[in-house]
């Protein structure tokens, strides 16, 4: 949601002051062919219905903790999860398998598990435009490989793709989503310290 509500929804109500906007934020997955939802953002592609998808974006991850823990080592560090209740996730997979350690907090939304980091318990594997969020959370050198990519994926049934509040919504989303994926950009805001 980082990336959607600051960046998709003013960009959308600028350009179509018109459609108005039913945001669902749950891990739980709307059935599009009844109509829970006319539209979703998943982490993954669906294998069946007469649905249109297409990968918005590719999201690096990174290991990441707050400043004041960045100076521990691997053994040292302890680690947060996420739980969304279907299966375990690309970065649980990588922390347990890479950093060999079981996550000492375990929450049930990536919103939770980026607050926790902020807060400063321990590290995550996140995507790495959260560090965009606050200027106290960096990138974790540990020695590890490269986090896991996480792709999003935009879906909606065939027959509403072309309906035009569908199509102004899905616009906005491939157009104002890509900045997730840029593993390499800057940050926006100076340090001051």
């Amino acid at each position: 949601m980082h990336g959607v509500i600051p960046r998709v929804l003013p960009a959308l109500a600028e350009k179509h002051p018109r459609v108005s906007l039913h945001l669902l934020t749950s891990y739980e997955v709307a059935d599009l062919g009844h109509r829970e939802a006319e539209m979703a953002v998943r982490f993954f592609r669906p294998k069946s219905g007469d649905l249109v998808a297409a990968r918005i974006v590719t999201l690096p991850t990174v290991p990441i903790a707050h400043r004041k823990r960045s100076k521990k080592s691997l053994d040292e560090l302890d680690w947060g999860g996420v739980d969304l209740g279907r299966t375990s996730t690309v970065e649980d997979d990588y922390v347990k398998r890479h950093a060999r350690k079981v996550p000492k907090l375990i929450v049930s939304s990536y919103i939770a598990q980026i607050e926790a980091v902020r807060a400063g318990p321990g590290a995550a594997v996140l995507a790495r435009s959260a560090l965009d969020l606050d200027d106290d959370l960096v990138a974790l050198d540990l020695g590890l490989p490269a986090g896991p990519a996480i792709e999003l994926w935009l879906v909606t049934p065939r027959s509403l793709r072309q309906v035009p509040r569908i199509a102004a919504v899905w616009s906005a989303l491939e157009e104002h989503l890509q900045f997730l994926s840029d593993a390499r950009r800057v940050r926006a805001r100076p340090r001051s310290r």
